[in-house]
């Protein structure tokens, strides 16, 4: 395993074979793939990433994200890559597979929909209202408020679960916490976000994942991202919120492999 920076993108390198890049999200670090890393680095050249400001990236204000990931990918490359992305991650997985579809063999998102606020063509998502309290709370109860974030992001089942203390241990063991700058620009870009109109530009296989309870991304988000992506699966995961990954690490992991070796099946 190696540790390693490019610009000011901090990752981890282990594993030999196709390129896996994974991709977090807003207020996670690259070790929210815990239950991932080991399972894939067996099969992948597997590249675990710390978004700006996130984990051990730094952050700066003149970042272009999807060129700096461009940037990152074409220092790793041999040969196309394969995306996993997460929420914010898995959006901007989308938009970097539509500005660099050559790039891009396999792209998989989590919980990641093409739009994150809802607007009169599209009801599904969240109000501004709701990002503008979580960046007003960013002002004033940092770090406290991520702890209430990360919780809403799981189903009432999934907190009662015997691995949910291992799983509230692995997001709070941390080293570094965001950078609330960081976090505050990144909420000005899903704010914004909205993907729709490049989704037919995307060429890469797809597969959609997503817990039927996401509060983040709600089913309605994920079908419709299968709708409009032309060589792509979907499959939602019963009573999941946001983080299936993490609670159905082995249907998860399972799942993903199998896709990416070309051995996938409708669960």
């Amino acid at each position: 395993m190696t540790n390693q920076s490019h610009a000011i993108w901090h990752f981890t390198k282990q594993g030999h074979g196709d390129v896996l890049v994974l991709l977090h999200g807003w207020s996670f670090d690259k070790n929210v793939w815990a239950y991932q890393i080991d399972e894939f680095a067996q099969d992948f050249s597997l590249v675990t990433v710390d978004l700006p400001g996130h984990g051990q990236s730094a952050y700066a204000a003149d970042i272009d994200i999807v060129n700096d990931l461009y940037q990152l990918v074409c220092s790793l490359r041999r040969q196309k890559i394969n995306i996993i992305g997460h929420s914010f991650g898995g959006y901007l997985a989308l938009q970097f597979a539509a500005q660099y579809a050559e790039l891009v063999d396999k792209l998989i998102v989590v919980g990641s929909p093409a739009k994150f606020v809802c607007s009169d063509d599209y009801p599904d998502g969240l109000t501004l209202a709701q990002i503008a309290q979580l960046r007003g709370f960013l002002n004033k109860e940092y770090p406290k408020i991520l702890s209430v974030f990360m919780r809403w992001l799981f189903t009432t089942a999934e907190r009662t679960q015997p691995r949910f203390k291992e799983i509230w241990k692995h997001l709070h063991d941390r080293e570094h916490w965001p950078d609330r700058e960081a976090l505050s620009w990144i909420l000005s870009l899903i704010e914004e976000a909205d993907a729709r109109e490049e989704l037919h530009r995307i060429s890469a296989h797809t597969l959609i994942i997503n817990g039927t309870h996401d509060p983040i991304c709600p089913k309605a988000g994920a079908t419709f991202l299968k709708k409009h992506l032309d060589n792509s699966s979907l499959e939602f995961f019963n009573n999941c919120g946001h983080l299936p990954f993490m609670t159905r690490p082995e249907d998860f992991n399972r799942l993903v492999k199998n896709f990416l070796q070309e051995k996938y099946k409708h669960i």
